[in-house]
């Protein structure tokens, strides 16, 4: 990525505020979700980052990122960029306060002064020269930003090749309702394939709707089952339910299970959605 100017980042961040503003104070939001990024629990987004963050994740993992120690999403109100809170008009709030800017590893690729893009540090795999090297490799860092959207905009903005050199930090550069992410843009595609092939939808409080999505979800595919599982979106009472459904799965029966044991998951893929197995 070339330089960007400080004028174009703060144009995104305030963007982004705007774009996002019903999701301000995220840690206090009713329709939060976990996350998991490289393994690491990284706190909690809406459901219409768990997608993106996804893709994140695994694009770093490809590119060989490992062993990390500390991921952290969200921030609380209290604190915003500068001593002080985030104000309800967005003024003195961070990404991190909305849940749609990450910061992978601050220990191992942390902020440094302002100053020429790339002053004072190094990538780990640069030729030896000024600076301290940071954990991430320039691969790593393109991998990520070449992750695009389904509309083919690209979906992360990273502040370390900037005057700001914040080298841990990713913030995503569209709005709520378009950060369903192209998959072939993401080195491996989607982990658990057959989610490509489908067509997603509004999730919806009609119970039993949302029984008929859920179950149509869980008979597509016992790793892509398994995977959200593993990452948190599918949220069982206990194991033994998680593996009923996986039983169900493998055999594909429908043995007439209780409403109760739907309503033990809750699906919080892209946007809140639940599957559907139809076609695109």
């Amino acid at each position: 990525m070339g330089r960007l100017e400080e004028a174009a980042i703060a144009s995104n961040a305030q963007a982004m505020r705007k774009a996002w503003r019903d999701y301000r104070c995220i840690l206090s939001h009713d329709d939060r979700r976990k996350a998991t990024i490289l393994g690491v629990f990284a706190g909690v987004c809406l459901p219409e980052m768990l997608e993106p963050f996804e893709a994140l994740s695994q694009a770093l993992s490809m590119a060989g990122y490992r062993d990390t120690r500390r991921v952290e999403i969200p921030r609380p109100c209290t604190r915003g960029i500068k001593p002080g809170k985030c104000h309800q008009d967005g003024t003195n709030c961070s990404l991190h306060n909305y849940g749609v800017a990450v910061d992978v590893e601050p220990d191992l690729n942390p902020k440094f002064p302002d100053g020429e893009p790339g002053a004072g540090w190094r990538f780990s795999d640069h030729p030896s020269g000024r600076g301290k090297t940071i954990k991430l490799t320039k691969a790593q860092v393109d991998a990520v930003l070449a992750i695009r959207t389904s509309a083919g905009k690209r979906l992360f903005l990273w502040l370390g090749d900037t005057g700001i050199n914040d080298t841990m930090h990713f913030e995503v550069r569209v709005p709520p309702d378009a950060t369903a992410v192209d998959w072939d843009t993401v080195e491996g595609g989607r982990v658990g394939g057959p989610l490509r092939g489908m067509r997603v939808e509004a999730a919806t409080a009609n119970e039993k709707e949302e029984e008929d999505d859920m179950w149509q979800y869980l008979t597509v595919d016992e790793t892509l089952v398994r995977h959200a599982f593993e990452q948190g979106w599918l949220i069982p009472k206990n194991k033994a339910t998680l593996n009923f459904f996986l039983d169900a799965v493998k055999s594909g029966e429908i043995n007439n299970p209780k409403f109760g044991d739907f309503r033990n998951f809750r699906v919080a893929v892209t946007n809140g959605i639940a599957l559907s197995a139809r076609s695109k």
